[in-house]
């Protein structure tokens, strides 16, 4: 009789999200119970604090909103998608 191997369960991924934080546009994610933002302009790592949250703005889930980019800029871009739209008339 054969045996069969019992996987380990798989870890959660982490989320990502784009943000802005006093007036930086960056990431936002969640490490070792910290928050931690990154600023894409100069790459610097920011802890947060509580007292820092109600600076953020959070704008949306990072492999979301790249994936909703490629999709726009297969089907023509912003051009595109509105000049292909059909006109429904209800």
């Amino acid at each position: 009789m054969a045996t069969v191997a019992n996987p380990t369960p798989s870890r959660k991924a982490d989320t990502t999200y784009y943000a802005v934080f006093h007036d930086k546009h960056g990431v936002l994610g969640k490490l070792d119970g910290e928050v931690l933002f990154l600023d894409s302009d100069d790459d610097t790592l920011t802890v947060v604090d509580l007292t820092d949250f109600p600076m953020i703005a959070v704008l949306g889930q990072t492999d979301i909103a790249d994936c909703q980019q490629i999709m726009d800029r297969l089907h023509g871009g912003y051009a595109g998608l509105c000049t292909s739209r059909k006109m429904e008339v209800a």
